[in-house]
């Protein structure tokens, strides 16, 4: 399975998403990568963040930068990157994809590469324009919400999440922005978001 993480929005927990999902589908027994196009290697760091306070991860984070201007990357180049390390993982491998916001071209490239598109939001008034332009650009999203606020996912974040063809997983993580004290807390939400968006 091949997973990418979008959303055209900043601070809505990408990377720290597509990290623990990550570990999420290790713990499950997958074997697991990461692809990290963001352009500064927003995965990378976090994970050596992590790493330092106890919380090290054993899989594969793999950068490929990608700029937001003057782009030298072609989807091609991150197709055969996309395929090489999913190749390298066999049949029973999970590749994560790490994206940038404020990246409607990367939103686009990659959602013919991948089987899942996942978007989190925090449902906030400032997170839904953003979110609703994120799925214009995406074919069978899944959406979760990933707030400390519970909002619900306004009805037309779900009418167009419908309309693209996905849906608004009943998965929520109500994160919190103290990690990594809050690493094991949050893990057994994302185990439960993990095994949703395999049966997406």
């Amino acid at each position: 399975m091949i997973l990418t993480t979008v959303n055209l929005k900043g601070g809505l927990y990408r990377t720290t998403a597509t990290l623990m999902l990550a570990q999420a589908y290790q713990q499950l027994g997958y074997n697991v990568a990461v692809l990290d196009l963001t352009p500064t290697d927003d995965c990378t760091t976090f994970a050596k963040a992590l790493g330092e306070s106890g919380h090290a991860f054993t899989f594969k984070i793999d950068a490929m930068p990608i700029e937001l201007e003057n782009r030298s990357t072609s989807v091609t180049d991150i197709k055969q990157r996309i395929d090489a390390l999913h190749s390298e993982l066999g049949d029973n491998g999970v590749l994560l994809v790490d994206t940038a916001s404020h990246d409607s071209q990367i939103v686009e490239d990659v959602a013919g590469l991948t089987d899942v598109t996942f978007v989190p939001t925090d449902a906030s008034f400032a997170a839904e324009r953003p979110t609703l332009e994120t799925l214009k650009r995406t074919t069978s999203p899944s959406v979760a919400l990933i707030s400390p606020w519970r909002n619900p996912v306004t009805d037309d974040v779900r009418a167009e999440a419908t309309r693209a063809g996905g849906k608004v997983l009943d998965t929520a993580i109500c994160c919190a922005d103290e990690f990594p004290e809050d690493f094991d807390t949050l893990m057994p939400q994302y185990l439960d978001l993990a095994k949703e968006l395999v049966a997406a």
